[in-house]
């Protein structure tokens, strides 16, 4: 297995259409540009406007999706901080930001 993504519809704003999930690339296959290959293939099949947030402190995540989302989208995509209460039961896993991306892909 190379990796996955898990994508759903549940966004911040009400007029996401799709929420990048999970993403992963395990690392035999990091930086070898698969990540980027297979991001661009999930907005290419559902063309709408898409969230992918991730963790502030996976300065890796960052880096890669911000590469990845300014080459897809010519550098014509938005990146807010949010404060991001996921779960009062997990308080270990409570993000206090997140990096919010909000892009819609034109196809060509």
């Amino acid at each position: 297995m190379a990796g996955f993504a898990l994508l759903n519809q549940k966004g911040l704003y009400p007029d996401t259409a799709w929420n990048m999930g999970e993403f992963f690339i395990t690392a035999r296959f990091q930086g070898k540009d698969l990540g980027y290959l297979a991001a661009s293939e999930l907005w290419k099949m559902h063309p709408e406007l898409w969230e992918v947030s991730m963790i502030p402190e996976n300065k890796q995540a960052l880096v890669f999706w911000r590469k990845t989302i300014s080459s897809v989208t010519v550098g014509n995509y938005q990146e807010e901080i949010k404060t991001i209460n996921y779960d009062p039961h997990q308080p270990h896993w409570v993000l206090r930001r997140q990096y919010l991306v909000k892009i819609q892909i034109a196809l060509s």
